[in-house]
């Protein structure tokens, strides 16, 4: 499908943020390995996070949607599998997390995803893995999927990973080392990337009943071994990556929004796109008793110099501002980009570079001018959710932008479409 956007001059009203997509993930899962019956209210059913959903099932969690708002899980461990086939689709967490997990599977299981997962580097999960006793290999010998493990074999013990290419490495070692027999020590041997979505994954630990203990500065974590998850009633917060598509919206419209469902004294990393577009000239009002941010903008935006080391999420939609912004923005310190859904840096550089945008890349980061005066083009969105989120926002400045693919923002935004008409976007869908 195809998403014809047209040049909206003002947006307004009011949407509740899609639940975390972060948050919904690391639930799922570890209710999943819950011996008991768990209740997740308001998660996100994105496709990312349905591969979870089918992941755990196949490992012997009984999952029931109910109501479309809720989801109760009767989780199981030791596991009791329905299969030794995981497939992700298109999931980076999904299996990560599955892969450390499937140390514990009763036997040979091969876990794959689409062509894209299919490039994502898994290498240094699997040297972690392999100290800690778990037989994985990459099946093509190039350190990405397909992945096979044979189980249950890890044991538990001493590692190292570094922390600057996904802190969804480090996260599947969180989660699946308290199972193990013996403790656990992992240490982080590069500078700690994305540190947010670490604090995101102890949290939710913490709720689970699973206690880890780490330095001040998050390079050593101890986990103690034979812990068990127990039940957790979880309510699924509002998702801060997929609201800083609508306030951005409102940003650069000079609009006025109101986003209803986001706790500003949540850890989620993202929750910063507040800080910058008040950075930007934006006004934000924080509601924090109803959780809600009011943002309005009269002002030309301004320009920022911006470390994304945590916030690597943010990165396509800063750069859609930075488009519109006056003088020089300067967007840094996100290598680890190059690993995601595509290589983030690489693309949005490259249809910036096609729409006409004073742009320089770098490679940690992006430079650009602006304001600038944009070209309709073919766009390319490289199969990835936020860089089709993203464009479609730049597309509401333009006479008119055609977005490829749009059913891809479904991964982590299921409702973006109905959103931008809510908001008043014209636009229109076709094959």
């Amino acid at each position: 499908m195809n998403l014809k956007i047209y040049k909206t001059d003002k947006i307004s009203g009011t949407i509740i943020a899609p639940p975390s997509k972060s948050y919904t993930h690391r639930a799922i899962i570890m209710a999943s390995i819950a011996n008991g019956k768990s209740l997740i209210k308001y998660p996100l059913l994105s496709e990312d996070t349905i591969a979870s959903i089918n992941a755990c099932k196949i490992l012997g969690a009984n999952i029931e949607v109910k109501n479309k708002n809720n989801l109760i899980i009767e989780g199981i461990f030791p596991f009791q599998p329905k299969g030794n086939l995981i497939d992700v689709k298109n999931s980076g967490t999904t299996i990560r997390i599955m892969s450390a997990l499937c140390g514990f599977y009763p036997g040979k299981i091969k876990l794959t995803g689409d062509a894209s997962i299919q490039k994502r580097p898994m290498g240094p999960l699997i040297n972690a893995l392999q100290q800690l006793g778990t037989k994985i290999y990459s099946e093509k010998n190039n350190g990405c999927p397909p992945i096979i493990i044979e189980g249950p074999t890890l044991k538990g013990g001493i590692t190292s990973i570094r922390g600057d290419v996904s802190s969804q490495f480090i996260t599947a070692l969180l989660i699946s080392t308290p199972l193990a027999e013996k403790s656990t020590e992992l240490k982080i041997i590069s500078e700690l990337k994305s540190k947010p979505y670490i604090l995101i994954t102890l949290d939710s630990l913490k709720k689970f009943n699973i206690k880890i203990s780490h330095n001040q500065n998050m390079t050593e974590f101890f986990i103690k071994g034979k812990q068990k998850y127990m039940p957790y009633n979880y309510v699924i917060p509002g998702d801060f990556s997929s609201a800083a598509f609508m306030l951005a919206l409102a940003a650069i419209t000079k609009s006025k929004l109101t986003i209803k469902n986001l706790d500003i004294n949540s850890p989620q990393g993202d929750k910063r796109i507040i800080h910058i577009l008040e950075q930007m000239g934006c006004n934000i009002k924080i509601d924090s008793e109803n959780k809600s941010i009011i943002i309005s903008n009269t002002n030309d935006l301004k320009p920022i110099e911006l470390n994304m080391g945590d916030i690597p999420d943010l990165f396509p939609i800063i750069c859609i501002l930075a488009v519109f912004a006056h003088g020089k923005t300067k967007i840094y310190g996100a290598q680890h980009l190059r690993y995601k859904e595509s290589d983030r840096i690489h693309a949005m550089y490259t249809e910036l570079k096609k729409l006409g945008v004073n742009v320089k890349e770098f490679n940690d980061g992006i430079e650009i001018i602006g304001p600038n005066n944009l070209r309709n083009i073919k766009l390319n969105t490289y199969n990835d959710h936020r860089i089709a989120m993203a464009f479609s926002i730049l597309g509401t400045m333009m006479d008119e932008l055609i977005i490829p693919d749009i059913e891809i923002c479904k991964v982590s935004y299921p409702n973006f479409i109905e959103h931008l008409k809510i908001l008043g976007v014209q636009y229109e869908v076709f094959e």
